[in-house]
């Protein structure tokens, strides 16, 4: 079972050749990351999820007041 390790200042996984071959990730690739409840997503930059992740992490960005005013509102309702 991978586990995260500390680099530094910076935290690693190392993962499983398996693992990379059915995601069609190598080494060397550029991927974006976003934090899940439950854990991490890891999406090739390139590939439609990782765009779709890259423009999600850009939107919670740049309207993280707006989303904060919007979850309150729909949580006293």
């Amino acid at each position: 079972m991978p586990k995260i390790t500390q680099t530094g200042n910076s935290h690693g996984v190392v993962i499983p050749v398996a693992t990379l071959a059915q995601a069609n990730l190598t080494a060397g690739d550029s991927v974006v990351m976003a934090p899940l409840q439950d854990g991490i997503l890891i999406a090739q930059e390139t590939s439609a999820s990782g765009r779709m992740v890259a423009a999600m992490l850009d939107s919670m960005d740049r309207y993280a007041e707006t989303y904060r005013t919007l979850a309150s509102e729909r949580l006293s309702t």
